[in-house]
């Protein structure tokens, strides 16, 4: 099995509570370090976290990429129960994935995941955002880094972790994972230039200029079709099974999926997901095909 790119992003309204201050985003970008130590293999490349939702940009396998959200949920479930008094109502977090195929598609892929907070209406531009990896990308070596800035607007200085004492450590970053001494935290967070593979991300776009191409143009209708694509139109089964029934008669001249051999069933089930975005899952279920085959072969 060889790394590809995967987008691996959250369901924002199912999580209205996710972030609900500044130190809620404090602790996720350092829940997001220790993910990164705990899965060496799992190239982060870019992250945005919102109020509401979370995207990353990893480089991976696909099973050690579900792995490291696997972990970066429960991490912050466990955070929030612990600073809230209990898991909030009704508050669900899940990641869906979506292979990222296509350079050109891998350049809007990382735009769109680092324009969301301008995106969604925030007064702000991507690099001074601070709860994301887009401030590290394309930028001058005299640039301060945001998160090495102060609420006052008064530049701090960034501290070795081999210069705190253990218990400095447990204290602010609340983790009993040892943490490399070379790293570097300022204003309480652990610098994601230490875990974020900036080089990787910057050449996929190669230049300044086309990365400020894909992001002044980065649009959320192919993102859609593509997150469709992933979780699916929620049409009813016998819908789809009518749909299933024409497709299969314009194709090969009978209605009943079920007389048809493996390699026509296949056929038909990319007809019909590019005629109607289908999920795996039901897609299954309508051309009788397992869903593990759909999801290998489609």
């Amino acid at each position: 099995m060889e790394k590809k790119y995967y987008h691996f992003y959250s369901e924002g309204k199912k999580a209205a509570e996710l972030f609900l201050s500044k130190s809620d985003f404090v602790s996720a970008l350092n829940r997001l370090a220790v993910c990164a130590l705990r899965f060496p293999n799992v190239v982060v490349v870019a992250f945005t976290f919102e109020d509401t939702h979370v995207h990353f940009l990893l480089y991976c396998l696909e099973e050690e990429g579900k792995a490291f959200c696997d972990l970066f949920k429960r991490l912050t479930m466990i955070y929030i129960s612990h600073a809230r008094g209990g898991k909030p109502e009704g508050l669900q977090f899940i990641f869906d994935v979506e292979e990222v195929e296509g350079e050109s598609y891998l350049k809007k892929v990382g735009a769109y995941v680092l324009v969301q907070p301008t995106k969604d209406g925030k007064g702000i531009m991507p690099y001074d955002y601070p709860w994301s990896s887009a401030p590290l990308y394309f930028r001058g070596e005299k640039v301060v880094p945001v998160w090495c800035v102060d609420r006052h607007g008064v530049v701090q200085e960034a501290v070795r972790i081999g210069n705190m004492t253990c218990r400095e450590r447990k204290k602010q970053f609340r983790t009993d994972v040892p943490l490399p001494d070379n790293w570097l935290t300022c204003n309480g967070i652990i610098l994601p230039a230490n875990y974020v593979d900036v080089n990787r991300f910057e050449q996929i776009y190669r230049t300044h200029n086309a990365f400020r191409a894909f992001l002044s143009r980065s649009s959320d209708s192919e993102m859609i079709r593509q997150t469709a694509m992933v979780k699916g139109v929620s049409l009813p089964d016998h819908e789809m099974r009518e749909a299933c029934r024409k497709v299969c008669r314009e194709i090969f001249g009978v209605r009943d999926v079920r007389v048809l051999d493996s390699t026509k069933r296949l056929e038909l089930a990319r007809k019909l997901r590019r005629r109607y975005l289908i999920s795996s899952k039901q897609l299954s279920r309508i051309v009788h095909v397992p869903v593990d085959e759909i999801e290998r072969l489609l």
